[in-house]
């Protein structure tokens, strides 16, 4: 596990800790662990495990939590909030400019569980008449919906490039191959 899934699966912890509500403190923890993690020089998974706090700087607790993340692909916080929200708001929080607190509201106020109750809502003006949120925010809503659709299957080049060098990687190391 690189870097990158690190930072973003304690990001991830992060603001489902905002969104259920949690903790200002923890949630400030798990932010500061994937500002950490996304500051190294160097891959974390190459770091002897007990080695974690002094080679990178974080606190115990925040390296026990990266030691597990680095041997099972998570940790059981980031399981608990997970198994307690439903996968179509964990969705919502990739939506551009919509942030846990506002999904909070969706959620909590409209019921709203995916992008398509949501794109439903603001159409239909639903979404204007919360506490917070205004015509301006609706229509921000609906624009970030659209890009998020226009954007469904395409990469970063910096991604597609990480998955062309394992195709290739894959290639040369298949039997009988003479050239990739």
């Amino acid at each position: 596990m690189d870097n990158r899934a690190l930072t973003r699966a304690f990001r991830l912890a992060a603001q489902l800790l905002e969104l259920h509500g949690e903790n200002p403190f923890k949630i400030r923890a798990y932010e500061g662990t994937a500002s950490a993690l996304e500051a190294l020089s160097f891959p974390v998974a190459d770091v002897e495990r007990t080695g974690l706090p002094d080679r990178t700087g974080l606190s115990k607790t925040a390296a026990a939590k990266v030691a597990e993340m680095l041997d099972t692909g998570s940790f059981e916080e980031l399981d608990r909030l997970l198994a307690t929200t439903p996968p179509g708001v964990v969705e919502l929080l990739k939506i551009k400019g919509i942030g846990p607190k506002k999904i909070r509201s969706l959620w909590k106020d409209l019921g709203i569980e995916d992008g398509a109750q949501l794109r439903t809502a603001a159409e239909n003006d639903e979404v204007s008449k919360l506490k917070g949120f205004g015509q301006k925010t609706q229509q921000s809503i609906l624009d970030a919906l659209d890009f998020t659709d226009q954007s469904r299957g395409k990469l970063l080049y910096p991604q597609g490039e990480e998955l062309a060098h394992e195709l290739l990687a894959r290639l040369e190391a298949a039997p009988g191959t003479e050239r990739a």
